[in-house]
Order: structure tokens, then C-alpha cells, then sequence
């Protein structure tokens, strides 16, 4: 049953992931079990937050068995997308860093060690795990290996960017970078990822990094089908005419606002899930 949020924002978090979950079933502890072993060899000042998106299944249930102080589990009925998941998991992140990963196991959670270990390294606002950095070991189909080309092409085109690969799902954040963003964010499914990175861009965050991820795709993608993938080119053609009407910041903007709350009140107490 539902029940309202009473968690709120922590104190002290020095790291939080978000893990958006759709239909994993007993899947999805695994994936909780992976993740959590990483952020605890990184800083013991960690949370792990599962969104699961929609409850048409069991998945819900196995997330609340692994529910403790540092894993937090929010689900709702309907089924959103991978953004609205990633952005509700974002109002609840306490961390200094925040970022996300896939559920499902094909990208391996030590790639969080090093998208951390870069952004503090080089001093970065934002780290992509990249399918297409040397160090990276990756297990593709070929169609998907066209698709992402052609993708990123047009990424490229329309956004400027100097990352490699936008699209795969592991990224880490400075916490400011996530709250300037976060008012702009719209798109629910899968151009979210386009869109995060272009508004961070506009509104004044310049410093871009990758990191190297083992991806293997041993499963069907969640994409699914042609239709699917058109929408995705048509949402991020309408994100970088959309993005553009956002107003600029300039470098060293960033940070100028106080850090608040971000979260959606409403939002929080609508979805907050329990059994019981």
C-alpha cells in the first residue's frame, strides 16, 4: 500500500545512484545487491534509491525485501519511463554527487568507480559512462552498433557536444549541476538522456568527461522495434529546439543559487511505497 514520504532529503550523503526499474522482477535484487557493494567500497556516505516504474509485476515486492538505511525504495502504479523514474529518484537524492544506472545487469557497477573517480579527478560536472572509451569492453549487437552511430551523428549535429556516447546508462553529477537542470526537464522516456545533458549544458555547466563501462547485452533491449527508436529521434530534434528557449548561463553561473530542495511534495507523498 501507499504511504507518505517521511524520508526527505539526509544530511551528510556524500553519493547517491538511482536505479530505474521496470519489470526486473527477482532480477532487480540482484541488481540492488551489485550497486550497493559498489557505492559501500567507495564511501561509506552513500544511499542507493530504486525507482520502480509501474507495479505490474512482482518487481516492487523483491525491491522492498531489500529494503535498509541506506537503500531506499520508492514505486507507483503506472508505468512513466525511464526518465520521469530517473528525475523522481533524483528529487529524493541527498548525495554531493548524484547519478543513475541502469537496471538489469548489462552494464557492470564497478563503472561507478571510475565515473567517481573521474569527476573528482578532473574536476568535471558531469561523467558519462562510454561505450565507446578505450578502456571500455563492450558486448554489442550490430544493429544496435548502427543505430547508436547514427543517433550520436545526429546528437552531434544538434547539440555540439563533445562526449562520445550519450546514451548509455551510467552517469555521475555534481549536485548543483542536477538541481539547475532538473525545473527544465520534461521528456519521460528514452531521449531523457539527451535532454539531461543538453539543459546541464545550457544553463552554464561546461566540463563534460567519460569514463570506460563493460556492457553486455545479453537481453532483448527495452527499446523495442522501430517506432520506438523514430520517437526518440523526434524527441531530441524538439529537445535542442526546446533547450535553445532556455535562457543561458554563462561559466561560473553554476552554484549561484542556493541548494534546496528539489523534489515535487506532492509528487513524494503520492508514491512513496510500502508493504505492509
Amino acid at each position: 500500500m501507499e504511504r507518505d514520504d517521511e524520508s526527505g532529503i539526509r544530511d551528510g550523503v556524500d553519493l547517491s545512484i538511482v536505479i530505474p526499474a521496470y519489470r526486473q522482477g527477482a532480477r532487480i535484487r540482484q541488481d540492488i545487491a551489485g550497486v550497493q557493494a559498489v557505492l559501500a567500497s567507495l564511501t561509506p556516505s552513500h544511499e542507493l534509491i530504486v525507482v520502480v516504474d509501474g507495479s505490474d509485476d512482482d518487481s516492487l515486492a523483491h525491491a522492498l525485501a531489500c529494503e535498509a538505511d541506506q537503500i531506499r525504495i520508492f514505486g507507483y502504479e503506472v508505468n512513466r519511463g525511464k526518465g520521469y523514474a530517473v528525475r523522481f529518484g533524483f528529487r529524493q537524492a541527498s548525495g554531493k554527487i548524484i547519478g543513475f544506472i541502469d537496471a538489469g545487469g548489462d552494464i557492470d557497477p564497478v563503472g561507478l568507480v571510475a565515473a567517481v573517480q573521474t569527476l573528482h579527478e578532473t574536476g568535471s560536472d558531469v561523467v558519462v559512462g562510454s561505450k565507446r572509451h578505450q578502456a571500455s569492453r563492450v558486448v554489442y549487437p550490430p544493429i544496435r552498433r548502427v543505430y547508436s552511430a547514427v543517433f550520436q551523428l545526429l546528437v552531434r549535429l544538434l547539440f555540439g557536444f563533445s562526449v562520445s556516447d550519450t546514451q548509455t546508462g551510467l552517469k555521475v553529477f555534481r549536485r548543483v549541476a542536477i538541481i539547475e537542470a532538473l525545473p527544465h526537464m520534461s521528456i519521460d522516456r528514452f531521449a531523457f538522456d539527451v535532454e539531461l545533458l543538453a539543459i546541464i549544458r545550457r544553463v552554464g555547466f561546461r566540463k563534460f568527461a567519460e569514463s570506460p563501462v563493460d556492457v553486455n547485452l545479453i537481453f532483448p533491449s527495452s527499446i523495442g522495434g522501430f517506432r520506438p527508436i523514430l520517437r526518440m529521434f523526434v524527441d531530441t530534434i524538439a529537445t535542442a529546439v526546446r533547450v535553445r528557449r532556455i535562457r543561458r548561463g554563462s561559466d561560473g553561473t553554476p552554484g549561484a543559487r542556493e541548494d534546496h530542495d528539489t523534489r515535487d511534495p506532492h509528487e513524494a507523498r503520492r508514491t512513496r511505497v510500502h508493504s505492509g
